[in-house]
């Protein structure tokens, strides 16, 4: 039986011991819907700390910009042309 380390990868990303083979489906979705619950939760408490939700628009525009950045590091552009994609 293999050994799979869990390590945090942020709120983005999937609790790695999901891809154990030695698991059931079963098993990984519960442990989807726990994370996801977790998240749910942390969101609620920095809610009630006054803490707000980023705006649509600033979330598109992140994203939008991030992946600019990718598609840059792919198409092996200089690392000048990354950076003014950057800023």
């Amino acid at each position: 039986m293999g050994c799979i380390a869990s390590v945090p990868r942020g709120a983005g990303s999937e609790p790695i011991q999901v891809w154990d083979p030695d698991r059931s489906i079963l098993s990984a979705y519960r442990e989807l819907f726990h994370f996801q619950s977790m998240m749910f939760e942390i969101a609620a408490d920095n809610r009630a700390r006054g803490y707000r939700p980023m705006p649509l628009f600033e979330l598109l525009r992140m994203t939008r910009r991030y992946n600019r950045l990718l598609d840059a590091r792919r198409g092996a552009g200089s690392d000048a042309e990354v950076r003014a994609l950057v800023l």
